[in-house]
C-alpha cells in the first residue's frame, strides 16, 4: 500500500502556507487475506439458501459480497468498509439463479482473490411415469418370483425399503419390497408368488398402493416423489402394461382315451394333460358307474 502525505507550515497567528512538500512511503503486505467460502457451497437445491461466508485467516476481516453481478471490494484506506458490494454481516440470503460473490480484506494485508458460486433451486418433485413388469407376460404359480419395475422421470435416491402393494386375491393384498434402483429412475420390487396367491392380471392394489415404508423417495436435491399411481388398469398402470396371471385354475388340454373312444378296457390307464404343472396329491377322481 502507498501512503501520501502533504506538509504544510503554520505560524502562530495559524496564517497556513501553500503546500511546501510532498513526501510519499510504501507498505509491503504482512500476508494475503485467504479467499473467502461459501457454506453451504454453490450448487442445486430444492429451495433458496442462507449462506454463510467465512474467511479462515486473518482474525476479524472485513468481508464485501454481492448477489447482483458486481464484483465487491473494499476501501482502499482503512479496509473497513465498502466500496462496491456490500460489507457482511451474517447469512446471506440467496434466490435462485443468483450468483454470490465475495472479496476478504484486512488492513496491511493484500486483498484476497473473489470467490464466487451460482446457487440454483429445483424444487420440482419427482413423478411416477408407469409402473411395468421385466417378467415375461403368461401364468405363474406359486414360488415364482415376479420382477416389478416402477418408473420415475427424473433420478431417485432411496432409504429404508419403501413397499408396493398388489392385488393377489388371497390375501386381497400383498407388500412387495423394493430391492435395487436407488440413484436411478426405475426402482424395482421383487414378488415372490405364494400358495393362494391368484389374479387374472397382476396390478396393484389403488393408486396409492407405493409407499415409503419408513423411509424416503427423493430427487437429489432433497423433494419427496409424488408417489401417486395411474388407477389400476388403466395407462400406465401394471396391469396395462403386462399380462400375467397369478396361480389361475388349471384347464385340461387333452385326455387319453379321446372322447368317444369305445372298447377301452378299464385296466387301461387314462391321461390327462393340464396347462400347467399339476401336484398329483391335490387330485380327486370322482366316478361311479364305470365313469369318472
Amino acid at each position: 500500500t502507498t501512503y501520501y502525505f502533504v506538509i504544510r507550515s503554520r505560524d502562530q497567528a495559524t496564517n497556513t502556507s501553500t503546500v511546501s512538500g510532498e513526501i510519499s512511503a510504501m507498505t509491503t503486505p504482512v500476508g494475503t487475506v485467504s479467499n473467502p467460502a461459501f457454506s453451504p457451497p454453490p450448487g442445486t437445491y430444492n429451495a433458496a439458501q442462507n449462506v454463510t461466508i467465512t474467511v479462515a485467516s486473518p482474525a476479524s476481516p472485513t468481508i464485501c459480497y454481492s448477489t447482483n453481478g458486481v464484483d465487491p471490494s473494499c476501501d482502499v484506506i482503512t479496509k473497513l468498509t465498502c466500496t462496491s458490494g456490500s460489507l457482511y454481516g451474517g447469512p446471506v440470503s440467496v434466490a435462485a439463479g443468483q450468483t454470490l460473490k465475495a472479496v476478504g480484506c484486512k488492513l496491511l494485508y493484500a486483498d484476497s482473490a473473489i470467490t464466487s458460486g451460482l446457487y440454483n433451486v429445483d424444487a420440482t418433485a419427482p413423478q411416477v411415469t408407469g409402473v411395468t413388469s421385466s417378467t415375461a407376460d403368461g401364468s405363474y404359480n406359486s414360488l415364482a418370483v415376479i420382477s416389478v419395475q416402477v418408473n420415475f422421470d427424473e433420478a431417485v435416491i432411496v432409504t429404508g425399503t419403501p413397499l408396493l402393494s398388489l392385488a393377489t386375491g388371497s390375501p386381497a393384498t400383498t407388500p412387495v419390497s423394493y430391492v435395487s434402483g436407488s440413484g436411478t429412475t426405475t426402482l424395482t420390487f421383487d414378488y415372490t408368488v405364494a400358495n393362494g396367491n391368484t389374479t387374472a392380471d397382476l396390478d396393484y392394489t389403488s393408486s396409492g398402493a407405493l409407499t415409503v415404508g419408513g423411509g424416503s423417495i427423493q430427487d437429489a436435491v432433497g423433494n419427496n416423489a409424488i408417489l401417486t399411481l395411474s388407477a389400476p388398469g388403466t395407462a400406465n398402470s401394471l396391469g396395462a402394461n403386462k399380462a400375467i396371471s397369478i396361480n389361475p385354475p388349471p384347464n385340461v388340454i387333452a385326455v387319453t382315451p379321446t372322447n368317444g373312444t369305445t372298447n377301452w378296457s378299464v385296466t387301461n390307464p387314462i391321461s390327462f394333460i393340464f396347462d400347467q404343472n399339476m401336484n398329483p396329491a391335490s387330485l380327486i377322481v370322482q366316478g361311479s358307474n364305470d365313469t369318472c
